[in-house]
């Protein structure tokens, strides 16, 4: 089972271990889930004290022995929405931190695939964007996210309008994707280019996928002119 969900919760590898042995169990003593799990029964009782603190199991005393169950799991989906709302509350803070070493061009650097992701989470907070380059090996490199990426934009009405070399035509990288197409001969560019709001973001598929995100209203719309130029001359 894949317990990386719990991980980014917060969970440590003692709580995750805890939690689900005592799913599968219902209710648990602490030396029951010792043995169990092969923690140390110090080690449960601990772990045990932090997972109420956090919500997801209570217990209860019968004939003076101490036993333990889980809470719905539906509890986790509220840990998200709370800790959705501390950031959307911190927002503001952040955004003002920001803003006052916001300079007018900026240039950040994203490498690895996580951090690329953050770029593709960003341009579905726009209504419309620009694409052109190599895109292969953008299915290859997202795998789900790809999909989910596609499906946001179906249902966010997000405008895309994606230029491709023509051998891409019939890939899932355009079959599988949400947006107006169109193709030229002989083109396949070595990096994809996506422009939206005032960014310009050049990604680079490689060993290491890493990413170039330009801030500037004028590079943005010297991208999009060199686009529109590509556009006029590719076909459908």
């Amino acid at each position: 089972m894949d317990t990386t969900a719990l991980s980014d919760l917060g969970f440590t590898q003692h709580e995750i271990n805890i939690y689900l042995a005592l799913l599968e169990e219902g209710t648990s003593t602490a030396g029951k889930l010792a043995t169990k799990t092969h923690l140390h029964r110090r080690t449960v009782y601990d772990t045990l004290d932090s997972l109420k603190e956090k919500g997801f199991i209570s217990h209860f005393e019968k004939d003076g022995v101490t036993s333990f169950t889980t809470i719905s799991p539906e509890r986790l989906l509220d840990l998200c929405k709370e800790r959705e709302n501390r950031v959307i509350q911190l927002l503001p803070k952040l955004r003002e931190k920001q803003n006052k070493l916001k300079q007018n061009n900026q240039a950040r650097v994203y490498q690895g695939l996580k951090a690329i992701k953050n770029i593709f989470e960003d341009i579905l907070s726009y209504k419309e964007y620009f694409a052109f380059g190599e895109g292969m090996k953008t299915v290859e490199f997202l795998g789900p996210f790809f999909d989910y990426f596609q499906k946001e934009k179906k249902r966010r009405k997000i405008n895309s309008k994606i230029l491709m070399g023509i051998k891409y035509k019939n890939t899932k990288t355009v079959t599988g994707s949400y947006g107006d197409f169109r193709f030229l001969k002989d083109y396949q560019p070595p990096t994809l280019t996506y422009i939206y709001g005032d960014n310009t973001a050049i990604i680079i598929w490689s060993e290491i996928p890493t990413a170039f995100v330009i801030e500037s209203k004028e590079a943005a719309e010297g991208y999009k002119n060199y686009f529109n130029l590509l556009w006029k001359i590719a076909t459908h």
